[in-house]
């Protein structure tokens, strides 16, 4: 938890996520628990290769803030990927 604030402070908000103005659209900064949001690496088959911004989940708490980074894979891009993962998890073995 941030040393700046208290559980109870952070109860109290009213918009408990901070976002900055990025262009067109808004970014999270910071999750409901008051963490700020870190930047993962979906490797799913759905999203292989895909970042996104979400909840650290520190202390076993998660809010469940979560926002893609990068724009949704072609349909190409999301056969290919899973597949090239594959051999490549293949051969380090």
């Amino acid at each position: 938890m941030p040393q700046s604030a208290s559980r109870s402070d952070r109860s109290s908000r009213t918009n408990p996520m901070e976002y900055t103005s990025t262009g067109d659209s808004s970014v999270v900064r910071t999750c409901v628990c008051g963490y700020e949001v870190v930047v993962r690496t979906s490797w799913t088959n759905a999203n292989p290769g895909r970042r996104f911004r979400g909840c650290p989940g520190d202390n076993g708490s998660y809010c469940g803030v979560f926002q893609w980074v990068d724009p949704p894979m072609c349909r190409r891009a999301k056969e290919i990927i899973p597949g090239l993962l594959s051999r490549l998890n293949d051969q380090e073995r």
